[in-house]
């Protein structure tokens, strides 16, 4: 699952290279390191990372495809490996209130929200072997991405997001809710991030920017 999730993502960066000289919108690629705090029972992790490509139609809209993953674990080595694929809708908030304006061009603030697929991989030694140990899930996540202008073609940026797992099986630390086996309900989690935007094509940072 984890290599089809990267195939994908892969296949995405590269049509937007392919593409991004043709367009007169924005494109740009990114990636980013960070912590994620679950929910029950409440683990947090180094693990997360996340990487994907935008493409911005104007000056306020866009949209952008990712792939995310986390590592959550308890003191005994036991928990959670989740991977997801989202796809965003994004909304430029900072040029909507002028903030790259009254900054000088060198701070912004992006909002995004999005649907997709996510993917618990369970440990537990309490997954019975009559028992699946992956648990497929439904995603929404919204979140804010503060930008800090670098160069012409190169921004950092903090990402701060909320995931809401539907149809979730597994607690973080790898165990059915309920010892009586699978039964789903309404999970979440929250990763904060930070790394690097590379924007390519003719046009470079300026539906962000300028």
């Amino acid at each position: 699952m984890k290599t089809s999730f990267t195939l994908l993502i892969v296949a995405l960066l590269c049509s937007v290279s392919m593409y991004s000289q043709r367009s007169f919108g924005q494109y740009s690629v990114e990636a980013g390191y960070g912590i994620g705090i679950s929910g029950k029972p409440g683990l947090t992790d180094n693990a997360h990372f996340n990487i994907g490509g935008r493409y911005m139609f104007n000056e306020y809209w866009g949209v952008k495809g990712d792939f995310g993953h986390d590592e959550f674990y308890n003191d005994a080595d036991e928990g959670v490996k989740y991977n997801r694929l989202t796809a965003h809708a994004i909304y430029n908030l900072g040029r909507y209130i002028s903030l790259p304006d009254a900054t000088n061009g060198y701070f912004n603030v992006l909002a995004h929200g999005g649907l997709g697929v996510g993917m618990f991989k369970s440990n537990s030694p309490t997954i019975r072997p009559s028992q699946r140990d992956t648990d497929a899930m439904g995603d929404l996540i919204l979140g804010l991405t503060p930008q800090f202008w670098l160069a012409e073609n190169l921004a950092l940026h903090v990402d701060a997001a909320y995931t809401v797992h539907f149809s979730q099986h597994f607690n973080y630390s790898g165990e059915f809710r309920t010892p009586y086996g699978p039964k789903a309900f309404v999970g979440g989690q929250f990763n904060a991030s930070i790394g690097l935007t590379l924007y390519l094509g003719r046009n470079r940072s300026d539906n962000d920017w300028r």
